[in-house]
């Protein structure tokens, strides 16, 4: 899996690309691959000079692939131990579908998301 680079500011949301942006509230969906033997998923929020925030690591079990599926409507999880108003990083190892950044709070320059996927492939 390719990392996951994305910054959520206070101006409009982002894919998993260099120099995306987001806002307060749900952040973009990250699909990952649940079939990993050893299933992990290292994540970093880190705070942007300048900003404050607060902030929520969330994964899901649902089928992202699926034929209309709308993540506004789908079931997240809170990451344990993965969120607040400081820069963190934590591992984690429930086999999911996508995991996502979810800010509540955000002024100045905001945050940025990163996770890396690990284990052997299917």
């Amino acid at each position: 899996m390719r990392p996951i680079r994305e910054t959520i500011t206070q101006t409009g949301n982002g894919p998993a690309t260099p120099g995306g942006t987001g806002t307060v509230g749900a952040g973009v969906p990250h699909p990952v691959d649940a079939r990993r033997n050893q299933f992990q998923i290292g994540m970093a929020v880190i705070l942007l000079a300048g900003a404050t925030a607060t902030w929520i690591t969330e994964y899901t079990l649902d089928d992202v692939f699926a034929a209309g599926y709308n993540p506004a409507n789908g079931t997240w999880f809170p990451v344990t131990g993965m969120g607040g108003s400081a820069s963190m990083s934590a591992l984690h190892n429930i086999p999911c579908t996508a995991v996502r950044c979810r800010l509540t709070a955000v002024t100045g320059a905001g945050v940025a998301f990163q996770a890396v996927q690990v284990g052997d492939g299917p």
